[in-house]
């Protein structure tokens, strides 16, 4: 049995026709069990920020959005919003990151957390999710803040309308 995703089940059904009662697609199960099996409290903000925060999980590389992350967190500050953006996952290189935050000016705004067992205590304290992505299948982040009940911005890749319905439980945005 291969497990994938309903647009590539079929797919992979078409490609290999003889084999196509033995493709199945099984979603991935983030359930509020799932979720709170880690301590409340265990991992939180170490700043003293008072604004909105705003939260991004996932390998910080650019087919994760950074560059739009980036972009976005420019254009907000330059607005005047009050905010910091922390992304929480792993990274290879932080001196060139932080190069890309201080060219852009928002070195104080967009934070790297660096990679986490458990992010739910960053999201639960979190005012948005932000999933930048430019291509998923089935986005374990976007699960697991509507577990938490945490509000989600995504950018509209492919399979995003399978997870978020726009205006109803999150947004999708360009």
């Amino acid at each position: 049995i291969v497990t994938v995703s309903d647009d590539c089940m079929l797919s992979m059904q078409k490609l290999f026709p003889r084999q196509k009662g033995k493709i199945y697609c099984i979603e991935n199960i983030i359930a509020d069990k799932t979720v709170n099996i880690y301590p409340i409290g265990s991992n939180n903000f170490q700043d003293d920020f008072s604004g909105k925060r705003l939260v991004t999980v996932g390998r910080v590389c650019s087919d994760k959005g950074l560059d739009y992350a980036l972009e976005a967190c420019r254009i907000l500050k330059e607005q005047g919003e009050r905010f910091r953006w922390y992304w929480i996952g792993p990274y290879t290189d932080l001196s060139l990151l932080k190069e890309r935050t201080a060219t852009l000016n928002i070195n104080e705004e967009f934070v790297f957390l660096g990679a986490t067992d458990n992010p739910y205590d960053y999201m639960r304290n979190a005012y948005l999710l932000i999933h930048p992505s430019k291509f998923e299948g089935k986005a374990v982040a976007v699960e697991e803040s509507k577990v938490l009940a945490i509000p989600v911005v995504a950018t509209n890749y492919s399979t995003v309308s399978n997870q978020i319905v726009d205006g109803e439980n999150g947004r999708i945005v360009e």
